[in-house]
């Protein structure tokens, strides 16, 4: 597995669902090169129900307004509770009629830049209560805006590093991540007296203070890396500790 890119940036899933291939192409390289994670679909209300997490941002564009309209709609009876912001791109003759939709949180105008782009996609993050602002499991609630973390209501709290590495684990659930993506993420992959023992040692602590349940969550996966899985049995070759 390629290291990421930044733990806050790497953290950020973007779902781009365009009518045209090309601009969901152009549009999904754009953001790729500023280190978010990136997927297109044709249908996003789908793909979001379907989907074990919810991408943190929408970035839904259409030539109808009709349909971008109608596919809004769908997903924001569809998210259950979880906000997922949705970053309209539009033609200009279609930017007065999408401003005044309540389900699209914003929106700009083709042709767009890199850098509106990447402003207007960073600012929907930093929404404190919209995407995945709150991680969840079973219980264990991470709020990425607040820095809170709470197990059934029970505030836990954590370092700096164990609340980074909790979440970088979060959002990444049922991929097994290496010691060397959790170093290099976690701790910049600053120059440490025993990388292995670090990253052991924090996973250790941070299940200690989730507590039985919750740690158990955190499955060490054998000669690979740490997995976050909230079903055990999605999860053959990991172990609890």
């Amino acid at each position: 597995m390629p290291l990421l890119s930044g733990v806050w940036r790497s953290l950020a899933d973007i779902l781009v669902a365009a009518d045209d291939p090309r601009l969901a192409s152009k549009l999904s390289e754009t953001l790729a090169l500023m280190g978010y994670r990136v997927q297109c679909v044709a249908r996003p209300q789908g793909f979001v129900a379907t989907t074990p997490s919810p991408p943190d941002v929408l970035v839904l564009t259409s030539s109808s307004l009709t349909r971008l309209k109608r596919r809004a709609a769908e997903l924001r009876r569809s998210d259950e509770g979880v906000h997922i912001p949705i970053l309209a791109v539009v033609d200009e003759s279609l930017a007065p009629r999408i401003a005044e939709d309540p389900n699209i949180d914003d929106f700009v105008v083709l042709p767009v830049s890199g850098a509106e782009l990447g402003a207007r996609t960073a600012a929907l993050l930093a929404r404190p209560g919209t995407g995945q602002s709150a991680l969840q499991a079973d219980g264990l609630v991470v709020d990425r805006a607040s820095r809170q973390v709470s197990v059934e209501g029970r505030p836990v709290t954590l370092t700096r590093k164990e609340f980074e590495l909790l979440v970088l684990l979060m959002t990444h659930r049922g991929q097994t991540l290496s010691r060397q993506v959790l170093l290099q993420e976690v701790w910049s992959g600053g120059d440490v007296a025993s990388p292995t023992r670090t990253v052991d040692v924090h996973v250790s602590r941070l299940r200690t203070k989730l507590g039985p349940k919750h740690g158990s969550l955190i499955h060490t996966v054998r000669q690979a890396g740490y997995v976050f899985e909230r079903d055990p049995s999605r999860s053959p070759q990991a172990t609890s500790p």
